[in-house]
């Protein structure tokens, strides 16, 4: 019987591993794919046992991405079908030999890689070729739950079965996040302006988890039914208790005034909508532009959509269309960038 006590991370495919391999999709550009949530407790197996996790999908999606991301999966290799490049990769990143790999695939695009790892491992669904070069294939298919199988069975053969489940055991009873791991099958949905319904286990009451999702997201905020700005950001979370909304993956705000007439684009990293009042904070690489020409760069800008004033209190700098270039703390102005002021100027660059 070889030894595995060496391995220190499992690289696995999506694909056909921890889905079924299929890929749902409607005639209006909607795309499904469905997680298990026993590979979401695979992932919190393999943390227990301080077993690093990457993902290499040839394909890309939206939905790998995200579920990367809900689990706290760095290593995300999100699309391209030769593979050996992001192998490489992880193992310069953590200086890894070969043979201290384990590699979870089920399709040819999967082969060069599979036969370079100490441990090669075959989703029960896989061709033909990878069941060939597998040193182990799991009981279960992709999309049952194949990465917990995988990983179960690594530790298994490192004899850390019952040292695992103990830390696993006390990490629940030390009310340990689980939002990870502990989760109902789910279907992610991927489409401009969609969304899905975030369902809740009896050991997630209490965390606090979006009620709804949404990717690729346009929101309207209006006043007496005008539209006064449109904000459309690559993933929103929308929390209905507290009447919130958190969004993030690029944020665009357009602002119009009352006549509808555009006045000002602004860009960020993240922003927050209180559904109450409409008013919005944007945070992250923040930058203002009006269409008469002044850009404002700054780390947070709030909108008071009652009163139509932008504001921060952080560090600002601002360009004017006649390219003079001034600097402050603190910033007050209307949405249209038209009538402001810097509260504690520091500096001006004037143009030649």
């Amino acid at each position: 019987m070889e030894d595995y006590n060496n391995i220190e991370i499992i690289i696995s495919d999506i694909d056909g591993v921890w889905t079924d391999g299929s890929i749902y999709k409607g005639t209006d550009n909607m795309e499904f794919k469905k997680f298990s949530v026993f590979d979401g407790v695979g992932v919190a197996y393999a943390r227990a046992a301080n077993i690093k996790i990457a993902i290499i999908s040839a394909r890309y999606s939206p939905a790998t991405e995200h579920r990367a991301k809900e689990l706290n999966i760095d290593d995300c290799y999100n699309g391209g079908l030769n593979k050996l490049h992001a192998y490489n990769d992880i193992k310069n990143k953590y200086s890894l030999s070969d043979d201290k790999i384990a590699y979870l695939g089920d399709d040819m695009v999967d082969l060069p890689v599979m036969q370079l790892v100490g441990l090669p491992i075959a989703a029960a669904n896989a061709t033909p070729e990878i069941l060939k070069v597998a040193k182990y294939t799991t009981k279960v298919k992709g999309g049952e739950g194949a990465f917990r199988d995988a990983v179960e069975w690594i530790i298994k053969m490192q004899g850390r079965t019952e040292e695992v489940k103990e830390k696993m055991i006390k990490r629940v009873l030390n009310s340990w996040d689980m939002k990870q791991a502990i989760c109902l099958n789910f279907l992610i949905l991927i489409i401009s302006g969609c969304s899905t319904e975030s369902p809740q286990t009896e050991l997630e009451k209490g965390v606090d988890f979006p009620d709804q999702e949404s990717w690729g997201v346009t929101i309207i905020l209006t006043d007496s039914s005008i539209e006064r700005a449109r904000v459309r950001s690559g993933h929103l979370e929308k929390y209905n208790l507290k009447q919130h909304i958190l969004l993030d993956e690029i944020v665009k705000v357009d602002f119009f005034d009352k006549k509808q007439i555009h006045v000002a684009v602004l860009n960020s990293q993240r922003a927050e909508v209180d559904q109450k009042t409409n008013d919005m904070k944007a945070t992250g690489n923040v930058v203002a532009i009006s269409d008469s020409g002044i850009t404002l760069y700054t780390d947070t800008l709030y909108w008071d959509a009652k009163n139509e004033k932008m504001s921060t209190e952080d560090s600002v700098m601002i360009t004017t269309l006649e390219k003079d270039t001034l600097y402050g703390i603190g910033f007050e102005s209307d949405s249209d960038l038209e009538n402001w002021k810097i509260l504690k100027p520091s500096g001006v660059t004037e143009r030649n």
